[in-house]
Order: C-alpha cells, then structure tokens, then sequence
C-alpha cells in the first residue's frame, strides 16, 4: 500500500510524529495494522517510521525478496451453455473388396505317442467264507409198486388109491371120477425190491382255502386315570389335585379326557391317618360327578364307587374334603 494513498507520510512530516506500520516479510509492501497489530498470519512485521530528515545517499539494491506463497485455486466458473449440433458429415465411399488369402498348407500329423507300460498285476483277493448249508430239499413222492414175484413150485402128487379088485372083464366102463386136486405148495421166496422209481413232478398249488369266521371281540382293555399332589401338601382346606399338582384355582390342575369312558370305581391314599371320615370327589369341567373316595378314620387307603361318564375334550381333577385332611401328600386312581 502507498503511504501517499492515506495521507500518512504528509501528516507525519507536518507534525514529526512517528508513525507505526507493519511490513509483509515477502512482499516487503508497507500495510496499515490491523485493530494497531500486524496480522501474524500474514507475516507481517511492524515498523516505526520517523520524521523524515535530509535524504542520504542510495543504498545498494537489497537482494531479491523470497516469492510468496502461491494463493488458492479459485473457484470452478458455470459451465458454458451446450453449443447446437453440427450437421453430420458425408458418409464415406466404401473401400474396395481385399483378394481372398491363400489357403495355408496342411500341418504334418504328430507323431504317436509311447505306449504306456502294462499296470501292476493286482493281488489276488482273499478267498471268500464258505456259504451256509442249505435247507433239505422236500422228500419225494413214494416210488411205484415193484413187480410180483415169480410163481413158487408146483406142490408134490398125490399118493395113489389102492388097486380094486379085479373084476370081470365087462364092457368098457364110463371113465372114473377127476382126482382130487393136490396140496397147494409152499409160498415161495419173495422176489427182490424193485427200483425206486423217478420223484413225480410237484403237483399244482391247491386253490386259497375259505377265510375263516371272525373270531369273538377281546375284553375291553381296562380304562384308568391317576391324579397326586406330588410333593405338595393336601391341608385342612377345599383345594383341587390334577397330576403331580395341587393348587386352590382349579384350572391350574385340570386334565384332559381323549377318549370317551365310563368310570366305576376310585381309590385314594394320604400319607397321614384323619382323625375322622373324610371323602374326595371326582370333578367333571368344574362340576361334582358321582364318583367319591372315603377314607375312613385312622386308615390312610380308601376305596369308593358311582359312575361318572367322561367325553374327550372333559377336563377332571380331584376336590379334597372342606377340613379335616391332615397334612401330606396324596394320590387317586379311578378305574372302569
């Protein structure tokens, strides 16, 4: 910056003040302070300058001052509007055919390649186990009848009857009577067997006998639901037993029924004696059934009967008595 530009060096030469200024270390330009400091940043430096007095002789030039930094890039200018379409070029002429090439002589066929040496003989594999026996064949058919026998000797003649006596010569009489037929011989030896003959052939399969007459329904297999209190204690209070459960809400120890039954009988067993009669009822969907337990005073099984009727989807479990249960675990059975 001037010095003249700010009126500064006519005002200090007027009234012989000095002035303070800073100077750019590498622009060596004289620049007024900031807010009365030099802009470190700027590598500025500051500098008095005094009430001018009679010029001296010229000093030699000071040596070339270090080139400042180079400043930043500016800022990218818009991008120019897109210039119109030139027209389009005429098309040009098409290049004359090239002469077909030579075809290329046939290359020589390769040699044949080396026979490859015959592989290893592999070892022989290890003799297999003797198979089983097999089943005996079925027993053939009886062979045909061997031939009869030859005929045994003709049995000796009978002895002959005594001369009659000598008659007169007559007439030629009628011939006498046939002798009697001789002894039948001795029975002679049997003859050999004859060979056995050949095995007939298999006769043909005999036709599916009738299917035999449905045999009668088994007994009905029997019908048994158990309930406990597991580890849980039955007291002196109305609660409600499912399986290995007892709870005062009944629906926490509900059971489902999958097949339709009807039960007669109950068994129930607690592990303390009462002090008195008490009885365990059978729970239909929240409802008494007829089918009760009693255990008796001083027992600790009891037994009871009724009937109770249950359909699939049912939900059971056992009440116990409003009091007089004594303290323990108990169980129940009902059966068909």
């Amino acid at each position: 910056m001037a010095l003249g530009a700010v009126g500064l060096v006519g005002s200090a030469a007027a009234s012989g003040a000095t002035i303070r200024l800073c100077v750019q270390r590498f622009t060596r330009e004289l620049v007024v302070p900031f807010h009365g400091h030099c802009v470190s940043w700027l590598a500025e430096q500051p500098v008095q300058i005094g009430h001018p007095g009679s010029a001296g002789p010229r000093g030699r030039a000071g040596p070339r001052g270090v080139a400042g930094a180079t400043g930043p890039t500016g800022a990218a200018g818009k991008t120019g509007a897109e210039g119109k379409e030139g027209k389009a070029g005429a098309a040009g002429a098409v290049g004359a055919t090239g002469t077909a090439g030579s075809a290329g002589a046939p290359g020589a066929t390769g040699a044949a390649g080396a026979t490859g040496a015959a592989g290893a003989t592999g070892t022989a594999g290890v003799t297999g186990a003797a198979g089983a026996t097999g089943a005996q064949g079925v027993t053939g058919a009886t062979g045909a009848e061997g031939k009869e026998g030859k005929a045994g000797a003709a049995g000796a003649t009978g002895a002959t009857g005594p001369s009659g006596a000598e008659g007169k010569e007559g007439e030629t009489g009628t011939s006498g009577a046939a002798g009697a037929t001789g002894a039948t011989g001795a029975e002679g030896k049997e003859g050999a067997a004859g060979a056995t003959g050949a095995t007939g052939e298999t006769g043909a399969t005999g036709e599916t006998g009738a299917t035999g007459v449905t045999g009668p329904t088994g007994a009905p297999g029997a019908n048994e639901i158990l309930f406990s209190s597991g580890v849980a204690h039955v007291g002196n209070k109305p609660e409600f037993v499912g399986v290995g459960a007892l709870e005062r809400i009944e629906n926490e120890v509900q059971q489902i029924v999958s097949v339709a039954a009807t039960y007669t009988t109950m068994r129930c067993f607690v592990k303390e004696a009462p002090a008195e009669n008490i009885t365990f009822t059978l729970r239909d969907n929240k409802e008494n059934m007829g089918l009760t337990c009693m255990v008796e005073k001083g027992e600790t099984t009891g037994r009871g009967s009724g009937t109770a009727t249950l359909k699939p989807g049912d939900l059971v479990d056992v009440a116990t008595p409003e009091k007089g249960t004594p303290s323990g675990p108990a169980s129940f059975a009902i059966g068909g």
